[in-house]
Protein backbone atom coordinates (compact mmCIF):
# COMPACT_ATOMS: atom_id res chain seq x y z
CA UNK A 1 0.00 0.00 0.00
CA UNK A 2 2.90 2.37 0.66
CA UNK A 3 4.06 2.06 -2.95
CA UNK A 4 0.78 3.62 -4.05
CA UNK A 5 1.50 6.68 -1.91
CA UNK A 6 4.95 7.06 -3.47
CA UNK A 7 3.40 7.81 -6.87
CA UNK A 8 3.14 11.37 -8.09
CA UNK A 9 -0.44 12.61 -7.69
CA UNK A 10 -2.39 13.78 -10.71
CA UNK A 11 -5.82 14.93 -11.76
CA UNK A 12 -7.27 11.43 -11.89
CA UNK A 13 -6.24 7.81 -11.70
CA UNK A 14 -7.12 4.29 -12.70
CA UNK A 15 -9.54 3.83 -9.80
CA UNK A 16 -11.40 7.11 -10.43
CA UNK A 17 -11.96 6.37 -14.10
CA UNK A 18 -12.46 2.64 -13.79
CA UNK A 19 -15.63 2.08 -11.80
CA UNK A 20 -14.87 3.66 -8.45
CA UNK A 21 -18.22 2.84 -6.86
CA UNK A 22 -18.21 -0.75 -8.07
CA UNK A 23 -14.88 -1.52 -6.39
CA UNK A 24 -15.27 -1.94 -2.65
CA UNK A 25 -12.09 -3.81 -1.79
CA UNK A 26 -9.20 -1.45 -1.01
CA UNK A 27 -6.68 -4.03 -2.21
CA UNK A 28 -8.34 -3.88 -5.65
CA UNK A 29 -8.07 -0.08 -5.64
CA UNK A 30 -4.38 -0.32 -4.80
CA UNK A 31 -3.86 -2.93 -7.54
CA UNK A 32 -5.46 -0.63 -10.13
CA UNK A 33 -3.29 2.31 -9.13
CA UNK A 34 -0.19 0.14 -8.91
CA UNK A 35 -0.76 -1.17 -12.44
CA UNK A 36 -0.57 2.41 -13.70
CA UNK A 37 2.45 3.29 -11.55
CA UNK A 38 4.38 0.30 -12.94
CA UNK A 39 3.83 1.40 -16.54
CA UNK A 40 3.05 5.13 -16.73
CA UNK A 41 2.85 6.93 -20.04
CA UNK A 42 1.45 10.25 -21.27
CA UNK A 43 -0.94 8.37 -23.57
CA UNK A 44 -2.31 6.21 -20.77
CA UNK A 45 -2.71 9.23 -18.50
CA UNK A 46 -4.56 11.14 -21.24
CA UNK A 47 -6.86 8.14 -21.65
CA UNK A 48 -7.61 8.17 -17.90
CA UNK A 49 -8.33 11.91 -17.93
CA UNK A 50 -10.64 11.65 -20.94
CA UNK A 51 -12.44 8.66 -19.45
CA UNK A 52 -12.93 10.54 -16.17
CA UNK A 53 -14.35 13.58 -17.99
CA UNK A 54 -16.71 11.31 -19.91
CA UNK A 55 -17.96 9.69 -16.70
CA UNK A 56 -18.53 13.09 -15.08
CA UNK A 57 -20.46 14.41 -18.09
CA UNK A 58 -22.58 11.27 -18.49
CA UNK A 59 -23.03 10.80 -14.73
CA UNK A 60 -21.84 7.21 -14.90
CA UNK A 61 -19.80 5.47 -12.25
CA UNK A 62 -21.39 7.47 -9.46
CA UNK A 63 -23.53 4.71 -7.98
CA UNK A 64 -26.73 5.68 -9.74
Amino acid sequence: HKVRLAGKPGITGAWQSGGRNKIRNFDDVVAMDWSYLRDPSPERYLYLVLRTVERVIRHTGDGQ
